[in-house]
């Protein structure tokens, strides 16, 4: 145990050094002057907007977690998932690792009595859904994007993130059609589990419509966050071009090597945004602001989380009780 505690400490200092890395990689090429000239036009009215509109993102999700949890037997209130989805994206945000988020929200459940195992499922596959509906995103705006942008190495790094997600999700997909399968062997038992619940919920059309409304949902309004950001660091970009920017980053900002996605959505900005003939000031300050809107945005999650305790619903069994139950069955 002792061992494991500096691999913890050292895999969780590692991203924000990463971070600060590339942070400090895109500022040394900026001309001071321009970006302080930058900051100094910034329209907070627009930011202020911008704040507003991404702090709706975790209550369109709500339906969604909500739909899966009860295709998988376990329906739960919707205050309780709102709660769960503010506090998780607030803890997404300021932990080393997005994950963190993730794991507040299987904890949160798995308090109310829905088994662990279930509580992550759902998670992963509400996940999922908002991943796929970036994804298509991306796809449809694909041709557009590669069109504007004249570097060849970019051009072969955006194919390779679109197949490469593509293929990931194709493998997702796989796994819900093939876990009847999948449960007759033991070498892939462990995620047996993960393929029976996608296989649940892909059998509902009205889950399926649900997923994919809220989904598409949410990415509109993150595009629209977006846009009035554009506005207010005085960007060039209509919201077509932000419809077609946003998504690649997005998923550029999913890999989990920085904390939070910071230094490698700035990056991808910088680069991106250059083919759009946006200068390197106003793309980076344009990707600060939209990292900062979505802090600020999950900030009545942290308002949740510090003045309303977690209702346990009385109808189940606590975690704790199913644990000691499952302890003296073993023994015995």
């Amino acid at each position: 145990m002792t061992g494991q505690r500096p691999r913890r400490w050292f895999g969780a200092a590692v991203r924000p050094v990463l971070s600060l890395a590339l942070l400090a990689l895109v500022i040394h090429s900026l001309d001071i002057d321009k970006l302080r000239l930058t900051v100094s036009s910034l329209d907070t009215r627009f930011t202020a907007l911008a704040v507003g509109v991404l702090a709706t993102s975790p209550l369109i999700s709500v339906p969604r977690w909500q739909a899966i949890l009860a295709a998988l037997g376990w329906p739960r209130p919707f205050a309780l998932l709102t709660r769960a989805l503010y506090v998780g994206a607030f803890f997404s945000q300021v932990l080393p690792s997005s994950v963190g988020g993730d794991v507040w929200r299987i904890w949160h459940c798995a308090r109310t009595g829905v088994p662990a195992t279930t509580s992550a499922y759902s998670v992963l596959i509400e996940r999922f859904a908002g991943v796929c509906a970036t994804l298509v995103f991306f796809a449809a705006s694909f041709g557009p994007l590669l069109a504007r942008i004249d570097d060849p190495p970019l051009r072969w790094a955006l194919w390779v993130l679109l197949v490469g997600f593509i293929g990931g999700a194709g493998t997702v997909a796989t796994l819900a059609c093939a876990s009847d399968w999948i449960s007759r062997l033991r070498l892939l038992a462990p995620i047996a589990g993960l393929a029976r619940a996608l296989a649940t919920v892909g059998r509902s059309g009205r889950l399926i419509a649900i997923m994919a409304a809220t989904a598409v949902l949410g990415q509109l309004v993150a595009s629209i966050g977006y846009f009035a950001l554009a506005r207010s660091v005085g960007a060039s970009l209509s919201f077509g071009d932000c419809i077609a920017t946003m998504p690649p980053v997005l998923l550029i900002a999913l890999v989990p090597i920085s904390l939070g996605g910071w230094g490698l959505r700035e990056g991808a900005f910088v680069v991106i945004l250059k083919c759009y003939g946006i200068p390197t000031e106003q793309a980076l300050l344009l990707s600060v602001s939209f990292g900062l809107a979505l802090v600020m945005s999950t900030l009545p999650g942290l308002a949740l989380w510090w003045w309303q305790p977690i209702q346990r619903n009385s109808t189940d069994t606590p975690v704790t009780q199913r644990v000691t139950l499952w302890s003296k069955n073993s023994a015995n």
